[in-house]
């Protein structure tokens, strides 16, 4: 059987702590990410409807609005703790953009 030694213990206490700090960062991590609410008008990405998305967290409120640039939709939706886009060219799918949503 080896003699523990002082180096061993160090060793041994420091692989502790390393994992404690993790465990707390991964906690608090976990309990940040669940204070937000992220609300979207058309449930999703739906490029057939104009819609708001709301972000709300304990620092901020953010509101999105579908919007057209000439014939391509920025399409706001909730993804990921937050607010993302997408671009989506309409006349791809023979439709105009007019007013936030991709329409004939």
């Amino acid at each position: 059987m080896k003699k523990i030694t002082k180096k061993n213990i160090w060793i041994i206490l420091s692989v502790v702590v390393i994992l404690g700090l993790v465990l707390v960062y991964f906690t608090v991590r976990s309990s940040k990410a669940s204070n937000f609410l992220c609300e979207d008008d058309d449930n999703g990405k739906n490029s057939k409807k104009r819609a708001v998305v709301k972000f709300v967290n304990d620092e901020k409120i953010i509101n999105r609005m579908d919007q057209c640039y000439s014939n391509i939709l920025v399409e706001y939706y909730c993804d990921k703790g937050g607010i993302e886009s997408e671009n989506i060219n309409c006349a791809a799918q023979g439709l105009r953009c007019y007013a936030g949503a991709c329409i004939k």
